[in-house]
């Protein structure tokens, strides 16, 4: 067999592995394909299958390693698409899952699902056309609608108690910023509406009260009407 066949053979070998769910001797396929065929065509491949293969081991974090590298390494490659949508992929698996024994999942860390968006905007960015574009968009909607949950129940928080001032500049944040989630900005409206007013005649000292509170208000009620 000539260097390119020996490569392919390793190379789809540890593709059928992997696809069989036998990891480690998959891992040692692709290695092989990287390290002693590394001027084959399958040597890049076999880089993002090895990042394949955490991936499906569920270990994201190295997954996430593998994907950058393959990227830096290899910025013209065909499978760039492949390695930042996967990239994404692992970014979201690490978000906190909604079972019912936890917390909300908004109310807990929400850094995998900042980098989710963050990922998922240079996969979009760069890959407009690709047939992965909707799964992605959809991944980012579930994205934006856990950090529009979190800027609500961060302002319900403060409305509740009597901390208007607070609850202010949380919802008119999720106004500003999430316009993409119509259900949480809609909720979000209502309650401003009325934090709005109750800081028209606010008796804290040392704090003045918000005189256009009523006009604030009524602008807001027809950008409801309107949406």
């Amino acid at each position: 067999q000539s260097y390119k066949d020996r490569a392919e053979f390793t190379y789809r070998s540890a593709e059928r592995l992997l696809k069989d769910g036998n990891y480690l001797e998959a891992l040692q396929g692709f290695n092989t394909v990287k390290n002693e065929f590394p001027y084959s065509p399958f040597a890049p491949l076999a880089a993002l299958g090895i990042g394949n293969v955490y991936f499906e081991e569920e270990k994201y974090v190295e997954a996430i390693d593998v994907y950058r590298l393959f990227v830096r390494s290899y910025p013209e490659h065909p499978e760039v698409a492949t390695a930042l949508y996967k990239e994404s992929r692992a970014f979201f698996e690490q978000r906190p899952s909604d079972f019912a024994i936890f917390p909300p999942a908004y109310e807990r860390d929400r850094g995998p699902t900042k980098d989710t968006i963050i990922a998922l905007n240079r996969f979009l960015k760069r890959f407009p056309k690709d047939k992965r574009v909707p799964k992605a968009r959809k991944m980012m909607q579930t994205c934006r609608s856990s950090l529009a949950d979190y800027e609500l129940y961060v302002a319900k928080f403060y409305y509740e108690r009597q901390r208007p001032w607070s609850a202010r500049s949380r919802l008119e944040t999720l106004i500003q910023g999430f316009t993409d989630t119509p259900k949480q900005w809609r909720e979000a409206a209502v309650l401003l509406m009325k934090t709005y007013l109750s800081l028209v005649d606010v008796k804290v000292d040392g704090i003045e009260p918000l005189t256009d509170g009523r006009a604030r208000a009524k602008s807001l009620a027809r950008s409801l009407i309107d949406a």
